[in-house]
């Protein structure tokens, strides 16, 4: 039975720790962008397609619990989770087309 990448698991991120694989299987679980942004930095999480998706989720997890009024603080946020999450690895084109 196939195991997914990377899913979205009661309210939370779910990926599997590649650096552990083939010998072993892990699960890293992501509740907000610092966790993804570690897990893509510390390479838990490899590949192109892989990458872009935990980028997303990313996206979407640090902007989740937002107390934004309006639509130019929430902007903000986003330009912000977006840079933040950008800075955990520079030369992974598919995770910036992701958070562009």
């Amino acid at each position: 039975m196939p195991v997914p990448t990377i899913d979205w698991k009661k309210n939370r991120v779910k990926l599997i720790d590649q650096r552990l694989l083939p010998g072993k299987m892990k699960f890293i679980y992501c509740r907000n962008a610092r966790d993804m942004r570690a897990a893509i930095k510390k390479m838990n999480i490899r590949g192109a397609p892989a990458i872009g998706i935990a980028g997303a989720f990313g996206m979407y997890l640090g902007t989740l619990k937002s107390k934004s009024r309006d639509f130019q603080s929430f902007y903000r946020e986003i330009k912000s989770c977006e840079k933040y999450l950008a800075s955990s690895r520079p030369t992974a084109r598919n995770l910036f087309w992701a958070l562009e």
